[in-house]
């Protein structure tokens, strides 16, 4: 093979990259075309249907279901809260940073802040109002276009399964850590909704927007990491494993 063709592992990682990039755009460009049809109102009719749906008709203050299900939604949806997200990734930056995962850390760090600054700006740019269709069941008093529970969680979480997920060379474990990641993900954007704090399209939005920022860093990730092997995961593990990210 001549030194000018690139070797079939660093294709397959190139190819992955970009394929990584490829579905960062289309959520991006989902997250757009949400915003655009919740300014122009073709949401709200949608919006409004399923937050009441989720209440009683005799009584908007409560769930419909069990009585223990507005209690649990209240513990979930603390799980992308700021200060959760926060403690969680000054922890996870501490074990990264002991086991001089460097790429990781930083990749982890990026994430986070990038996604603690797009989810402010954009409520600031789209400045669309708390739903009031039903009584909120939780505090929130900023913008409600897109879900800032919903971004930090899928730019956060999705962002730390991938990097863990690299670390498995086996395919079951790194689909278990990815799957993890989505739950986690999917049920802090349920519960806002659940707790009224939120219109569905917020939510939506809000994983669009940080589904594809999760997407940008991994995809940063894999190339400096192939670029600098001495200072990531693929200081001990090589660019001849390839683990998948699962995105």
């Amino acid at each position: 093979m001549s030194v000018l063709e690139p070797s079939p592992v660093r294709a397959h990682g190139e190819f992955r990259t970009l394929w990584l990039v490829l579905v960062a755009t289309a959520f991006g460009f989902l997250f757009f075309r949400l915003g655009s049809e919740v300014l122009d109102g073709e949401t709200q009719a949608f919006d409004e249907y399923v937050l009441r749906a989720l209440r009683r008709a005799d009584d908007p203050d409560r769930l419909i279901g069990p009585a223990w299900g507005e209690r649990v939604a209240l513990d979930l949806t603390t799980l992308g809260g700021p200060p959760v997200i926060v403690l969680g990734v000054v922890l996870t930056l501490g074990y990264l940073f002991a086991a001089r995962r460097r790429v990781a850390a930083f990749t982890v760090l990026a994430s986070s802040i990038g996604a603690f600054a797009l989810e402010a700006t954009l409520k600031g740019l789209y400045d669309r109002a708390r739903p009031v269709v039903v009584p909120p069941l939780a505090h929130a008093s900023s913008a409600s276009f897109p879900s800032g529970h919903a971004t930090l969680a899928a730019g956060v979480y999705l962002t730390v399964a991938a990097l863990l997920a690299r670390e498995s060379s086996s395919p079951r474990a790194r689909r278990y850590v990815m799957f993890a990641g989505v739950t986690v993900t999917l049920l802090v954007g349920l519960t806002r909704v659940v707790l009224g704090v939120h219109y569905p399209s917020d939510v939506l939005a809000g994983w669009a927007l940080g589904s594809a920022w999760a997407l940008l860093c991994a995809s940063a990730a894999r190339r400096w990491g192939r670029s600098k092997p001495s200072s990531g995961i693929e200081a001990e593990r090589g660019d001849g494993s390839d683990a998948s990210t699962g995105g």
